[in-house]
């Protein structure tokens, strides 16, 4: 990708706590690693354990609609953009878990109708709802009579938000949006954040080919956490025919705690932007972050000079740092970029946008 969409990624999420974005196929084993993640950016001082549970909850919900749902006829299957897309954004103090996926046209007056009449009903309506549906017996080869959709307007206390996107004249897009309002004061004015903005972030991710866009807190365990999510990811989805998926996971270590051990940090918070995705026919990984604009000008020459250098002077470089066991004030021997370098296809491309006297906003994307 290149570095000025990065930039505008990062604008574009800017009055997100956090962000988590994926565009791709759905498996039931992804549920508990982005529950984990999710997790990790809940403001756990103000909001209770049952704001929390219900988090938890509506995640799980969201990706088994789109499991269970998101199925239509092979051959109207054509390419990736029709797989599913998930997001969950914390902004100001409502959560907004949200989830799109492909479906037959022939399916949403049913779908419409149903979504209709469970907005029409208060909490107590809705778990009486959901008693007779099990009473009954309800079920079908999808899970449930429904069931899904009436516990995620039970749990969030909201009416759910939907939409439908016309692909073509056999499979349309389903957009579904849940609102949980947290515990904490209201920090920005959430009136204009619609249902709309999952459309635009699912057209961008299209356009731009990113299959995973994260957005917030890069602590040690988040990353970690996006390290299992993507490793798991490579196995069943369009990366799995990676050539080199030991230069893969070596390059995106590697950018990802260079965000967590070098970002200007806000707070006790390392921010940050991470992409996956396509670039060139190439897989790209992408990071973004603020820095000091002190350092500015050692980043820009080290990088330079790793951009100048063949592989077999970078490698004699790798082995001098190695050899002289050179520690900075970070914890490293300035090895990182020197790996990112050997591993990549091609320069590390980087840009740097200033924000102010003190900071400047750094991007990095490295094609494989």
């Amino acid at each position: 990708m290149d570095t000025k969409t990065i930039f505008n990624y990062f604008n574009l999420l800017k009055s997100d706590n956090f962000s988590l974005l994926y565009h791709g196929m759905f498996r039931d084993e992804f549920t508990e690693k982005i529950i984990s993640l999710s997790e990790g950016n809940i403001d756990q001082e103000q909001d209770t354990t049952t704001i929390r549970n219900r988090i938890s909850f509506l995640i799980a919900e969201s990706f088994q609609n789109i499991v269970r749902h998101g199925e239509i006829d092979d051959d109207k299957k054509r390419n990736v953009n029709e797989f599913g897309i998930f997001s969950i954004r914390s902004v100001g103090n409502i959560y907004y878990i949200s989830s799109a996926n492909i479906v037959d046209n022939q399916n949403i007056q049913d779908i419409s109708t149903k979504l209709a009449q469970i907005n029409e009903l208060g909490k107590e309506d809705l778990k009486k709802l959901y008693l007779e549906i099990l009473s009954n017996d309800r079920l079908t080869d999808k899970g449930g009579a429904g069931l899904g959709l009436i516990q995620m307007a039970y749990k969030s206390g909201n009416k759910l938000e939907f939409d439908f996107e016309k692909v073509d004249d056999k499979v349309s897009f389903f957009y579904l949006q849940i609102k949980l309002k947290s515990q904490k004061k209201a920090e920005v004015d959430n009136s204009e954040f619609y249902i709309d903005s999952l459309k635009e972030l699912n057209s961008s991710m299209i356009s731009k080919n990113v299959y995973l866009a994260y957005k917030g807190n890069f602590a040690q365990d988040n990353v970690l956490i996006l390290l299992k999510i993507i490793e798991r990811n490579l196995q069943v989805n369009q990366f799995e025919h990676v050539t080199f998926k030991s230069q893969f996971f070596n390059i995106l270590t590697e950018l990802l705690q260079n965000i967590s051990k070098h970002a200007f940090s806000v707070g006790n918070e390392r921010d940050g932007i991470f992409t996956l995705g396509k670039f060139d026919d190439k897989n790209n990984i992408s990071t973004g972050n603020y820095v000091k604009n002190s350092e500015i000008a050692k980043m820009r020459q080290i990088i330079e000079n790793l951009n100048n250098s063949d592989k077999d002077k970078l490698k004699n470089m790798y082995l001098e740092k190695l050899k002289k066991g050179i520690i900075d004030d970070k914890g490293n021997a300035g090895l990182g970029f020197i790996e990112i370098a050997r591993e990549s296809s091609g320069e590390i491309n980087f840009d740097i946008t200033p924000i102010d006297e003190e900071i400047s906003f750094l991007t990095i994307s490295v094609n494989i």
